[in-house]
């Protein structure tokens, strides 16, 4: 059984085709198939999703961490999930029908306060695909800046030193040296974990960031915010 929606752009505001996505995806909530295609469904929907009722951006992210935490050791249905939680992050942070306080206060409720932040970073440490680290590092990345000058960057810090992300944030550079958004987002981030916490400089030298770093910039010499890191 699989979930195959064709809804035009003039309906989606009405949110109805996601009530139908979330709906069949907590019928069959141990069924993989149905939880990827949904959340596969969901990621493609989302930009069409214009409300201002933050309990819809709630009512799909809990529908795609219940998938991530009932399907833990399967991959398809982790990268299916981050791919959608990647658009998501995205979607509320640059969302223009709200201010700037009030898409940091959804960002923040949902990504961060919502348990979506330590999921991902739970799947981190146990998956190495290309496509899934390139969805994760720019969630990390989008939550780093939206946090930054909120009292959720210190939850976001404590988050960062106690689930070794910083040890896979880098492993995940180094398998994936040639893909350029892997590398402009892994580099950023280690930049701005350094600059705020010591702890994490000490984690990020200890584990060959720097290295990396450097790296990166070796091989990227056309992206200009890798090579904004020699000045950094």
């Amino acid at each position: 059984l699989t979930i195959s929606m064709q809804v035009p752009v003039a309906v989606c505001s009405m949110a109805t085709p996601f009530d139908e996505i979330v709906n069949e995806m907590k019928r069959s909530p141990l069924c993989a198939r149905i939880q990827i295609d949904g959340s596969t469904e969901l990621g493609r929907l989302l930009p069409f999703l214009q409300v201002e009722n933050q309990s819809e951006y709630e009512k799909i992210s809990l529908t795609i961490l219940c998938a991530m935490r009932n399907h833990s050791d399967n991959v398809d249905v982790q990268q299916a999930a981050c791919s959608t939680f990647r658009q998501l992050a995205t979607v509320l942070s640059t969302n223009c029908n709200r201010s700037e306080t009030s898409r940091a206060n959804c960002f923040e409720e949902i990504m961060i306060s919502g348990d979506v932040l330590h999921q991902i970073l739970k799947s981190m440490g146990s998956i190495s695909s290309k496509s899934f680290h390139r969805d994760t590092l720019h969630i990390l990345r989008c939550v780093l800046s939206i946090s930054a000058k909120s009292k959720a960057y210190v939850k976001v810090k404590e988050m960062l030193e106690s689930e070794r992300c910083i040890e896979s944030i880098i492993r995940a550079m180094w398998q994936h040296s040639s893909c350029n958004d892997i590398q402009e987002n892994g580099c950023l981030i280690l930049w701005g974990l350094c600059y705020r916490s010591c702890l994490l400089e000490e984690a990020i030298l200890r584990n060959d960031g720097a290295m990396a770093i450097l790296h990166a910039m070796a091989i990227h010499p056309e992206n200009l915010e890798i090579q904004k890191m020699h000045v950094a």
